[in-house]
């Protein structure tokens, strides 16, 4: 299989490179300033988005367990793979299946939401001030761009197995297997899957 998704993260990383070059250090370290925040401030409130996001991707979720039971039962996948949230779902043998699912559902619907509000505050940020800061190209600049690309690529990798989760999600799951990038990366979004759960579940 094509590794495409370790080249699209290679893209978006090449991409923040030459953007904060171009961009100039200013720019490049206001905008990894903004990523930050918009990863950090959504935190304390995806608890609260999950009750409205559960009538409206709980369907989707539903779907998209049946599809990994059938590619299990066919025996093209071997099991559902959560990758750094194998070890934050962990539950004791013995419980019963609605809690896990439970437990599934929560980690999906609160990664969903920190997904959706981080993508606003960035969407503000571009909107409100992304813009007004001169550009002068600078080496430094490049260097916070790296920064900046290396902290998607890591979100990324790291959210991308609940994403596998959803409606069609299965190719997204085949690509995650496969990616070379996902295995490297292992031990780093372990530790922030790890930052992340008390927030998302």
């Amino acid at each position: 299989m094509l590794p495409w998704l370790d080249i699209l993260m290679g893209a978006v990383l090449a991409w923040h490179v030459l953007t904060g070059y171009w961009g100039g250090t200013r720019k490049a370290i206001l905008r990894s300033a903004a990523y930050a925040c918009a990863l950090l401030l959504p935190l304390p409130f995806v608890a609260n988005c999950t009750a409205y996001l559960r009538p409206v991707l709980e369907p989707a979720f539903k779907a998209g367990l049946e599809q990994n039971a059938v590619a299990v039962s066919v025996g093209s996948r071997k099991w559902l793979n959560l990758g750094p949230w194998q070890q934050v779902i962990g539950i004791p043998a013995g419980t019963r299946a609605e809690a896990y699912y439970e437990r599934i559902l929560g980690l999906f619907l609160g990664g969903m939401g920190m997904i959706i509000l981080a993508l606003v505050l960035i969407f503000a940020y571009m909107v409100l001030g992304g813009a007004a800061v001169g550009r002068k190209p600078a080496g430094i600049g490049a260097l916070a761009g790296f920064c900046q690309g290396a902290l998607v690529t890591v979100l990324a990798y790291t959210l991308l197995p609940l994403l596998a989760l959803a409606e069609h999600g299965t190719l997204l799951s085949e690509a995650v297997e496969s990616s070379v990038g996902f295995r490297i990366l292992q031990p780093v979004m372990e530790k922030v899957a790890a930052f992340l759960a008390p927030f998302l579940l």
